[in-house]
């Protein structure tokens, strides 16, 4: 009886932890890639990028565009790909400051033309461009209704205004993106994700053995079950020996 009391309470901690472990994970990865096949052209092709994430409207719950991403220890590769014609904004952050006080970089493509900037966010309005413009090279295209954005920005900044961040790989980070159905202007969005976070990933892709679904965190949900289903069968053979 004791012996099956120690089971059920090392399985009762195991499983909490595993549930705390979930709340803190990372939505997403970047990894680290050499960018062999990499090309800035705006467009996105097979192995150009190490993985990629969808990204889905807050409001809509519905799947906007789709983040393409990764890093070489000194720069970031990102490629945005999705179905509007207006502009579309990338922000990063530390964890859990949403908006205020991130990177972004802004970009549209008008007539066949790309325009991008650095820009940092003060809160839930409109950004503000950086007085000091990071050297961002950028690439775009727009057809179909559907715009596609590349660009490469260094993860060491020189700016001494504090309107930009340093990327160091081995920690977690904050991000999210926004976008406009239409206008290339900037006004206020009509699609963006949640305030989400990353890891900013040492390793490439074929290094991380928990790597199941390229982009997206790990789901915990069968050892979860697995140790829940655990628990309560060793808790339903302690009620039956008590009733012996």
């Amino acid at each position: 009886m004791q012996s099956l009391k120690r089971i059920a309470i090392s399985l009762i901690i195991f499983l909490t932890f595993s549930m705390v472990a979930n709340v803190f994970a990372a939505d997403a990865r970047m990894y680290y890639s050499t960018f062999d096949d990499y090309a800035l052209d705006g467009k996105i092709s097979a192995n150009e990028y190490p993985n990629s994430y969808e990204l889905t409207d807050v409001n809509s719950g519905n799947t906007f565009a789709t983040l393409y991403w990764g890093h070489n220890n000194t720069h970031v590769f990102v490629g945005i790909s999705g179905s509007f014609t207006g502009w579309v904004g990338f922000g990063m952050n530390e964890p859990g400051k949403g908006m205020a006080g991130a990177d972004m970089v802004i970009s549209s493509v008008e007539n066949g033309n790309l325009t991008i900037g650095d820009y940092n966010a003060v809160g839930n309005v409109l950004p503000n461009k950086d007085d000091d413009q990071m050297p961002i090279k950028g690439a775009g295209t727009e057809e179909n209704g559907v715009t596609t954005v590349e660009f490469i920005m260094p993860m060491a900044s020189s700016d001494t205004a504090g309107q930009d961040h340093n990327w160091s790989p081995g920690n977690t980070y904050g991000f999210f993106v926004a976008a406009h159905e239409s206008s290339d202007e900037l006004l206020y969005h009509t699609y963006r994700t949640d305030p989400l976070t990353f890891e900013l990933m040492k390793d490439s892709v074929s290094a991380d053995p928990n790597d199941t679904k390229l982009g997206a965190k790990d789901s915990p949900f069968p050892i979860t079950f697995i140790s829940f289903l655990a628990v309560a069968s060793v808790l339903v053979l302690i009620k039956k020996k008590k009733n012996q």
